[in-house]
């Protein structure tokens, strides 16, 4: 059953679909693994060098003393540079004073005459191997991107990268060990951003120059490694991974008058048969059917009817059942608690990026087919408008399970949407596993500002397993407490609960109590992404959650198979 109204419209400019483009280099850029011995017969437009900066741990030599001038290349690109580029880029990262911070570059553009084989070179700041993470070399990948897109190296076609190692620095066990986890962790993560990065989104502009940013010339891309199993494992990770990131970016990206429910709804059912999921929409008919109090309240002030989301992946013999829930609120005004001064309604956009997260982690999932596993996504989708049908302050609405609530704010209307959908995830799909992510709370920046999420869960084993799927795929998570007692904040006098904690401290601590109310045996976890799911310095989504979605998900996989 996957109907979906056709799309509604106002007037007849209005648009009827969101515009895709989909991450272009991850099919157009052709990606291999050389060994490291192959480098110096490298011949091409391009060749960047890993720079790690000196002592990454306490028994390295040297290791507490500051850099005194600039850092001194690898040894092979020394000889690189010495055998092609007469030491120009010797001279570059001295005159630059060049320290190998994570992202720092220097670009070295060769005369024709002398070098025929290779037109430039450069080198690429890693830090010092303690910096070498999956989340901190995302840094490192932009900056990369930013050299093909916008620097020097935006006419190069043929690209290589000699990844870092650690040996030489850093000889201890500690330092091998982490040369070891470097190699496909790390390399996916680098090459996830990377082909993430190089696609500007552009759908919207209608006046852009021909052929400007519309992404690189890069049509092969060479990783020099002493590992190459490891890297060619990265690189097939990464070319599944960042279209399911860009497809997350791109919904956020589009305006409200872009996505509403429907087209959301619409979107994704056309990814769910490209990447082979079983797709279900719900109806307004059929949510009402279900009782979904909570979410029909917040749904009825909107032009667009509500859309329940439901896409499955199922491999053959299951041994687990988990499901997904994203916050779907396409647009939110705030209702009748209208957004207003501080509140950036202008960029309220962005509060489907737990949908955006959810449906990106299928679209990937789809195509990895991980192993003993069914996987649910869900998203309760729809919009928190003012009109005359709005739901109101002081209303009190029926949850699916039966619980009412009094609606002590309409701008919390994420929890109420959320709430039926977590109902759903443990009653109709009854899955084992529920993780929901959503922008749920302002108070979630409040606590941790705009690099990390937060995570709340009932249960510890589950927390530790997504904190480490987070880590291990590059994104930045906190362990938040379940604080059971701050439940008291959401008494109501006429309801079972309030949907609010009234003017007190820790909102995004009494919202994930509030979910936790509708959840009954499953193990559960919350993460809100309000601080994440948006870049304020690009003005551009960010796609956060999906890699730790896919990760936590191979990991079950990985770990069943072994059972």
């Amino acid at each position: 059953m996957s109907r979906v109204p056709a799309p509604l419209t106002v007037v007849k400019t209005d648009p009827t679909a969101i515009p895709f483009v989909g991450c272009q280099p991850a099919k157009k850029v052709r990606m291999e693994a050389v060994d490291i011995s192959e480098a110096e017969k490298y011949s091409g437009d391009l060749i960047v060098f890993s720079v790690l900066a000196p002592g990454c741990f306490h028994d390295a030599p040297n290791a507490s003393q500051p850099q005194k001038g600039p850092i001194a290349l690898p040894e092979l690109a020394q000889k690189f540079d010495d055998a092609v580029g007469q030491g120009m880029l010797k001279d570059a990262v001295e005159a630059a004073d060049f320290k190998a911070k994570m992202g720092s570059q220097v670009f070295v553009r060769l005369p024709s005459k002398s070098a025929p084989a290779v037109k430039h070179l450069a080198a690429l700041g890693f830090g010092s191997i303690a910096e070498v993470t999956p989340s901190a070399v995302t840094k490192a990948a932009a900056a990369f991107a930013s050299m093909l897109l916008r620097g020097s190296g935006e006419k190069a076609k043929t690209v290589a990268v000699v990844l870092p190692t650690c040996q030489k620095v850093c000889p201890s066990a500690e330092g091998q060990r982490k040369t070891r986890e470097m190699k496909e962790r790390v390399v996916t993560s680098f090459l996830e951003t990377l082909l993430v990065e190089l696609q500007p989104d552009l759908r919207f502009k209608g006046d852009r120059e021909d052929g400007k940013h519309s992404g690189p010339q890069v049509e092969k891309l060479t990783l020099f490694t002493d590992d190459v199993e490891a890297v060619n494992r990265a690189i097939a990770r990464a070319k599944v991974v960042a279209p399911g990131v860009y497809f997350a970016q791109e919904l956020v990206n589009a305006p409200a008058n872009y996505c509403n429910p429907v087209t959301l709804a619409r979107a994704a059912v056309e990814m769910a048969k490209e990447a082979g999921l079983e797709a279900e929409v719900l109806q307004q008919d059929d949510i009402e059917k279900l009782k979904m109090g909570c979410y029909l309240a917040v749904a009825k002030g909107s032009l667009f009817p509500p859309q329940f989301i439901h896409l499955t992946y199922k491999s053959s013999n299951p041994k687990r059942r988990v499901a997904f829930v994203g916050k779907g609120i396409c647009f939110d005004a705030g209702g009748y608690n209208l957004k207003t001064g501080g509140a950036q309604i202008e960029l309220m956009k962005f509060d489907m990026g737990g949908a955006a997260a959810v449906l990106g982690a299928a679209r990937a999932l789809g195509e990895l087919k991980p192993e003993n596993v069914e996987v649910h996504f869900l998203v309760a989708a729809c919009e928190n408008m003012i009109s005359a049908k709005s739901y109101r302050p002081g209303d009190v609405i029926t949850a699916s399970n039966g619980k009412t609530v009094e609606v002590g704010n309409t701008d919390a209307e994420g929890r109420l949407t959320l709430a039926d959908a977590l109902v759903y995830a443990e009653k109709t799909v009854k899955a084992d596993t529920i993780v929901d992510v959503a922008t749920l709370t302002g108070a979630v920046i409040v606590a941790l500002g705009y690099k990390y999420a937060g995570l709340w869960s009932n249960k510890e084993c589950l927390a530790s397993s997504i904190l480490k799927s987070a880590e291990n795929s590059g994104e930045y998570m906190w362990h938040m407490p379940l604080a059971k007692d701050y439940a008291e904040a959401l008494d109501s006098k006429c309801a079972d609960m309030n949907n609010v904690g009234g003017k007190g401290k820790g909102g995004s601590i009494i919202a994930a109590v509030f979910l936790n109310k509708f959840i009954e045996q499953a193990s559960w976890a919350h993460i809100d992404i309000a601080g994440t799911a948006w870049d304020m310095k690009t003005s551009m989504a960010t796609g956060f959650g999906v890699r730790t979605l896919v990760e936590y998900i191979m990991d079950i996989s990985a770990q069943t198979k072994e059972n």
